[in-house]
């Protein structure tokens, strides 16, 4: 064998050890996200479980999830993507990377705090949005416990804000367990409440209040987690230069120089290699710069630069934040549509006739419906999103595609799996969680009916994040949100149009009055699917055949679901819920 021979030999191996090392960091990272995940999401059903039991699906659980309905969208919106998925793109080609972060930072502080301010003032008109049926007593009743969950909004965005500096470093674990904090200072909220055999109105309320502001305490937690790995890491480093040299370029650009003294002192001076068009001159009286006079050709010049690279920084920073904000809103839609979907139905729901306990009844659906989307698909997403956005940059679009291919018969195998095996054991699995105390075998009947509704939509929920993942790392984030836009769109309208005509028609028994929750929650999974559709249009039908074409995948799982199916039909056979 030829030397040359030799040599690209080595290189081959070279790349080949490079590629596992890629593709077993990733599969570290997503195990890691979905141990963390589903360790927060045990003390989330916990949690479901001792407020299922406490306030069931009474008036008093329904407001909870009204003063908690945007706050945890938010929650979602922010921590499962958009705000990763938009930030770390511009954040990887931003030139000073510390100082976009501290300016990004501080901007969506400032604009929450505001926020935060404005919904104070005007909470009972928000609280009415987001119960568009209920009446005055009962919107009432909400608006203190709005004005609590709203500070949820700052906190929670401080944590993903140091949770995806911490994705950059490649450290996921903070991001997938510091959920948990949240679920345990509720659970402890709680607990003095459930060794009490009977409980009042006021006792429940009161729990209520209890559980309102352990949501603020775990935030806090949620916060301080990040304050060791955020050390260790180096990332306070990266922000204290940040902000060191937004206050260099403050300091530079507020040098005045009086064009009078200018052709003096640089006719034979060598120019600095900026654009002209960065330079402006103050026209004042001289006599203000009398100081700067006796400075010789040298002390001056050095100034002038630093003028203008200041000048220049600043402008380049101004610029990335510009881009950052056009992406930033379209990404939040495009990255939260099963989310938004959620709290769209929550809130119409609200219109249905004696609609007590509808709130609940989709709320316990959808939050286990999550479990499965964030164990799998965001897990997957998160883990991914870094690799596939790096490569991308690098103009590698071979190697990205070929991590969606993995991703995406992964997801496929292990969402359909969880889809047959939920809409099976819908009434057995509300039954394990919830049935318990006030929880009653009709609300296991209820939530079960409308968790199968959600289960439909996993799937393509779960598999559209997988395309997204390539919209995002191009810089789409526009058309991904003209995407969600559609899919919200025909959900909100087809689900409108269901209420009106139950409203109508005066529907309270039958078929149809018995599947209403199942019904809307269909109608969001519907949206899903519309979803993926256009994902994959975007994505390019070429590159999604490509993907696609893998015979032994779609045989193990047309082997799997089979067996699945065999399984579970037995396991029916000898125990059920009815």
């Amino acid at each position: 064998m030829s030397q040359k021979d030799l040599q690209t030999t080595d290189i081959a191996n070279m790349h080949h050890k490079k590629s596992s090392k890629k593709k077993h960091k990733i599969i570290q990272f997503f195990f890691t996200n979905a141990f963390g995940i589903l360790c927060s999401r045990i003390f989330g059903f916990l949690r479901d479980a001792m407020q299922a039991a406490l306030l069931a699906t009474s008036i008093y659980s329904d407001i909870f999830f009204i003063a908690f309905k945007f706050p945890n969208m938010f929650r979602r919106i922010v921590s499962e993507g958009a705000f990763v998925q938009s930030f770390l793109p511009f954040f990887l080609s931003a030139k000073n990377k510390g100082a976009f972060s501290v300016s990004i930072f501080w901007i969506f502080v400032l604009f929450i705090v505001l926020l935060s301010a404005m919904i104070m003032w005007c909470t009972p008109f928000v609280t009415q949005l987001l119960a568009l049926g209920y009446d005055r007593e009962r919107v009432e009743l909400a608006i203190p416990l709005v004005r609590i969950h709203f500070w949820y909004l700052l906190l929670i965005f401080i944590v993903t804000y140091l949770s995806t500096l911490l994705q950059y470093k490649n450290i996921f674990w903070v991001n997938a367990y510091n959920t948990a904090l949240l679920n345990i200072a509720m659970i402890c909220a709680m607990i003095p409440y459930q060794f009490c055999e009977t409980l009042t109105n006021k006792d429940l309320f009161d729990a209520v209040y209890a559980i309102s502001y352990a949501v603020l305490l775990g935030g806090v937690c949620q916060i301080l987690i990040h304050f060791y790995p955020l050390y260790t890491s180096q990332i306070w480093r990266l922000q204290y230069i940040g902000y060191r040299r937004i206050r260099q370029w403050k300091k530079h650009v507020a040098i005045r120089i009086n064009f009078m003294v200018i052709p003096f002192f640089f006719i034979h001076l060598p120019m600095p290699c900026i654009s002209i068009h960065f330079l402006t001159f103050d026209t004042q009286d001289s006599t203000q710069y009398t100081t700067l006079q006796p400075l010789n050709q040298q002390k001056l010049c050095k100034m002038y630069r630093k003028y203008l690279h200041a000048k220049y920084a600043i402008l380049r920073l101004l610029h990335d934040i510009k881009i950052f904000f056009k992406a930033f809103f379209p990404a939040m839609l495009g990255a939260s549509s099963a989310q938004i979907i959620a709290i769209i139905d929550s809130s119409l729901v609200t219109l249905l006739p004696y609609s007590d306990g509808g709130i609940s009844t989709l709320n316990f659906a959808n939050r286990v419906f999550q479990l499965p989307l964030a164990l799998f698909a965001i897990a997957l997403s998160s883990a991914l999103f870094p690799t596939i956005a790096k490569a991308i940059t690098q103009k590698n679009d071979d190697n990205a595609l070929k991590h969606l291919k993995n991703a995406f018969w992964f997801l496929c195998i292990s969402l359909a799996i969880c889809t047959l095996g939920g809409i099976m054991l819908s009434n057995e699995i509300i039954w394990l969680l919830f049935e318990r105390k006030n929880f009653t075998r009709d609300d296991t009947i209820a939530v079960s009916l409308a968790f199968i509704g959600y289960m439909l939509g996993l799937l393509p929920f779960g598999l559209s994040r997988v395309f997204s993942l390539w919209l995002y790392s191009k810089k789409k984030q526009a058309k991904a949100a003209k995407i969600a836009l559609i899919a919200l769109a025909t959900s909100t309208f087809l689900a409108a149009i269901f209420i009106f005509c139950i409203r109508y028609f005066a529907i309270t028994n039958g078929v149809v009055w018995e599947l209403r929750y199942c019904l809307l929650a269909l109608i969001g999974s519907f949206g899903g699917v519309i979803l993926l559709i256009f994902n994959i249009k975007e994505f390019g039908i070429h590159n999604f055949l490509a993907i696609i074409q893998h015979k032994r995948y779609a045989f193990l799982l047309l082997v799997l679901l089979s067996a699945e199916f065999l399984i579970l039909k037995v396991f029916r056979h000898y125990f059920s819920i009815t």
